[in-house]
């Protein structure tokens, strides 16, 4: 498995793709801060697809900018 590294550093590293990262740190409001990534894809379903490999603490985020108008909900138990 890959190395841990700051959801920043992801962000900067696959802009305007979606991220799969595992064994994540959060802060105290819940918010991924670090993890280990292990998919990035413009393909939101090749992540999906990709999520099924893992267990435990597991997070995708969009690296780019939502429409305004768009809310995301990922609540997964694995």
């Amino acid at each position: 498995m890959g190395k841990m590294e700051s959801i920043a550093e992801m962000v900067a590293a696959y802009p305007n793709e979606w991220l799969l990262f595992v064994d994540y740190e959060a802060d105290e409001m819940n918010r991924p801060k670090r993890g280990v990534l292990v998919a990035h894809s413009k393909d939101r379903g090749e992540i999906y697809r990709q999520m099924k490999k893992y267990k435990g603490k597991v997070g995708v985020r969009f690296a780019g900018k939502l429409p305004k108008d768009v809310e995301v909900m990922f609540p997964w138990e694995l």
